[in-house]
């Protein structure tokens, strides 16, 4: 078990020690902390690979190793939902339809493509993290969440509310409630995020020496969180046809899979072996950062000319590769691929 874990845990079953039966939240006031939250009821894919039974935890969330214009990057993959794979058009926004919470956002710049810039918040003087010992950060201001993926119809998607902590010691809004008692509520921009909350006992690989490597923390109704951050999901308008409205849908890069990929034989000679998303050879469009980035991907699978000699960028890739992207079968449709 990771130190990161470990600390969360410790800190649950402390917090929980030290209170009453029954309601154990009845007497707190105040912007409390009521521990991680309990992921017990998340959907799958936000437990990760499970050794055992979702209430016991543990899962792991793997990146998956992919090169972008010969730039190694990770990225981690998420389903589309039912209600998205159910629109006329998946990449569809369209709230009548699909469940688009806000997300209190602090002093994020959009512009930029920063939904975290550097905290305006006060935190302690000389301060240095521990994630040994710390539950969260004390030098940030968590994002407020308005849901957790307990839904069938839950997405890594939220719709920015812009907030500021200037002023504010850092982490004392620890729910929504609260939120707006002390500060307006601005209502969302026209910002979308991709934010994939998940079980704050996820392994979340590959492990980094640094902080808490792609994990950032939050808060959902005095529960701590955690979740991956895939940035802001680049958009456009789209007309509407035969007298239907314009709408706003989520612009995809596109994510290209070799069918073949290097491998061993038993006597350790290079083979051929099975390929397809997430086996380490993905070519995206897009770095985050670059131009072009989207944490959305149209995943297609192409036939490589040389198996034990893959591509790295799409720039590389041959007439026949982008042919056999463009067949029917090369389709996979959509999904979510947060870098972080």
């Amino acid at each position: 078990m990771n130190s990161r874990r470990t600390a969360r845990n410790w800190a649950l079953a402390l917090s929980l020690a030290a209170l009453p039966a029954c309601n154990p939240y009845q007497n707190f006031s105040g912007e409390y902390y009521a521990g991680p939250i309990d992921a017990t009821a998340f959907l799958a894919p936000y437990h990760g690979e499970l050794p055992g039974p979702a209430d016991q935890g543990g899962g792991t969330i793997a990146g998956a190793m992919a090169f972008a214009k010969g730039q190694q990057v990770v990225y981690y993959m998420f389903p589309f939902s039912g209600a998205q794979n159910s629109q006329v058009d998946p990449l569809a926004l369209d709230t009548t339809v699909l469940s688009l919470p806000k997300a209190y956002v602090f002093d994020a710049d959009p512009v930029m493509g920063k939904p975290f810039p550097a905290a305006k918040c006060k935190g302690p003087e000389n301060y240095t993290f521990d994630q040994r010992s710390e539950a969260w950060r004390a030098d940030e201001q968590g994002v407020i969440f308005s849901t957790t993926p307990t839904s069938p119809d839950y997405v890594p998607v939220v719709q920015e509310a812009p907030e500021t902590a200037a002023g504010r010691t850092c982490q004392d809004i620890k729910s929504k409630q609260t939120l707006l008692s002390v500060m307006k509520d601005p209502g969302a921009d026209n910002n979308f995020l991709a934010f994939a909350i998940i079980d704050p006992t996820a392994d979340v690989t590959p492990h980094t020496a640094f902080g808490l490597g792609p994990v950032r923390e939050g808060w959902y109704n005095h529960f701590l969180v955690t979740f991956l951050d895939g940035g802001y999901i680049p958009t456009e308008s789209v007309p509407g046809m035969m007298g239907s409205d314009p709408y706003t849908r989520m612009t995809p890069q596109t994510l290209y899979a070799p069918t073949a990929i290097p491998g061993m034989d038993a006597n350790m000679n290079p083979v051929p072996v099975a390929g397809g998303p997430g086996m380490g050879w993905d070519i995206l469009d897009a770095a985050r950062g670059q131009s072009g980035y989207s944490p959305v991907c149209h995943v297609l699978t192409y036939v490589p000319d040389d198996p034990l000699n893959p591509k790295t960028s799409t720039a590389d890739l041959s007439a026949a590769e982008l042919a056999s992207a463009g067949s029917a079968t090369a389709d996979q449709g959509f999904f979510f691929c947060l870098q972080p």
